[in-house]
């Protein structure tokens, strides 16, 4: 997109999801991508790609060689969390609550790297989107085991107060985004 029109420029900021959805309704940006497990009350939405949450952990971890686990079994293991304020370790711990049990967070960090690469050197077991192990995956000696639970299949949407009165390169933005 910036490559084809090069008299654009944008600020790009990583948020939890529902700063992102506060930011626009208080207009303070003009277009977000967002979990869809998010209020968009007031917002309009299309759907941008599957953003899925899955299991890491060391090769050697206890876990490893299992081929489907559920979050359930995971929980007997310490994990490597996201800052307690961010959107997905809430979540992560209100589905731990939901079974039952609590997640055991011995360690944190600010983002989906800091996370697979705790993991990797032994720290606990992590819960990452696949597409951010993806990136690490030949390069840090890891296990990535999908999670079958409902709330661990997660959809990216893109989000604005309203599509059609965007800007026109944001206009241009979201029909590169999400074509269609």
């Amino acid at each position: 997109f910036l490559k084809r029109l090069t008299n654009v420029s944008l600020d790009v900021q990583e948020l939890p999801s529902v700063q992102i959805a506060q930011a626009l309704r208080a207009g303070n940006a003009e277009l977000g991508v967002i979990s869809d497990a998010v209020d968009t009350s007031g917002l309009q939405v299309r759907p941008f790609r599957d953003d899925p949450l899955v299991l890491i952990m060391p090769r050697d971890h206890a876990l490893a060689g299992r081929l489907q686990l559920s979050f359930a079994d995971a929980l007997e293991h310490a994990f490597v969390g996201l800052a307690a304020t961010s959107a997905l370790a809430l979540h992560l711990h209100e589905q731990a609550r939901q079974s039952g049990r609590e997640l055991q967070v011995r360690v944190r960090a600010e983002g989906f790297d800091g996370v697979i690469r705790m993991v990797a050197h032994g720290a606990g077991l992590g819960i990452v989107p696949l597409a951010s192990v993806q990136r690490w995956q030949a390069t840090l000696p890891l296990t990535c085991v999908a999670l079958h639970e409902p709330w661990a299949a997660r959809r990216l949407q893109l989000c604005a107060r309203d599509f059609s009165t965007l800007p026109g390169y944001a206009q241009a933005l979201v029909a590169t985004l999400a074509p269609g």
